[in-house]
């Protein structure tokens, strides 16, 4: 039965080709990947770990599995610099996205060729469109609702003014240069899980485009 297994796991890799395309190599480098199946007792896990939906498996010298992240397990990883999602899978996830989604996506191109990357021809084009469309800060500017355009030099005159949440955040991005992008940093780390569990989707827009404002200052313009 030992050697049973392994011999089961080769033959589950050999159906499951189409899936096994890319070697992970930059967050090895990184040291910020993690091994989930390695002991000959959990191969055979992997069968029923590969039929979720979103599932990719990378083979080195390791096994590693990625599952293609949801919106906010994404931002949390942009937000808190978690740095657990390949590079790879954060830009095929970012490709994925309704062309209009703010998603960040500067953190994740820092030293990355995309043409050098695995993404095929249609992801590659709609990254660069991405770019394109939600690269400036004025572009992010110019989508806040005009009475939410409100004045202001620091975060605390922001909060002092007693918001509901999405104006805010509107109000936050509206002033962005001329605040401290730590506090900023912060502000969207404290309500990251208010935003998950209970926001609205005015909220969460508003939570996003912050998000890539911060993403533009510090990884495109820092």
């Amino acid at each position: 039965k030992r050697v049973a297994k392994p011999l089961s796991f080769l033959a589950f890799l050999f159906i499951q080709q189409p899936l096994i395309k890319e070697l992970i190599i930059d967050r090895g480098r990184k040291g910020s990947l993690k091994s989930l199946l390695i002991s000959p007792q959990e191969l055979d896990e992997l069968g029923e770990r590969i039929s979720d939906e979103n599932l990719v498996v990378a083979l080195g010298d390791t096994t590693y599995i990625f599952r293609l992240p949801d919106v906010m397990t994404f931002l949390e990883d942009f937000i808190f610099d978690l740095n657990v999602i390949h590079t790879e899978i954060a830009l095929k996830f970012v490709a994925s996205q309704p062309p209009n989604a703010r998603i960040p996506l500067f953190k994740y191109l820092r030293g990355v060729n995309i043409e050098e990357t695995t993404l095929n021809h249609l992801e590659k084009e709609r990254i660069r469109q991405r770019i394109e469309r939600f690269g400036e800060i004025q572009s992010s500017i110019n989508t806040i609702t005009q009475y939410n355009k409100i004045p202001a030099t620091s975060m605390q005159e922001i909060l002092d003014m007693g918001l509901r949440q999405a104006k805010e955040m509107d109000v936050i991005a509206y002033n962005i240069e001329n605040l401290d992008i730590d506090a900023v940093e912060n502000y969207l780390r404290g309500r990251l899980e208010e935003v998950k569990e209970n926001a609205n989707q005015l909220t969460k827009s508003a939570y996003r485009r912050l998000a890539i404002m911060i993403d533009i200052i510090k990884y495109k313009n820092g």
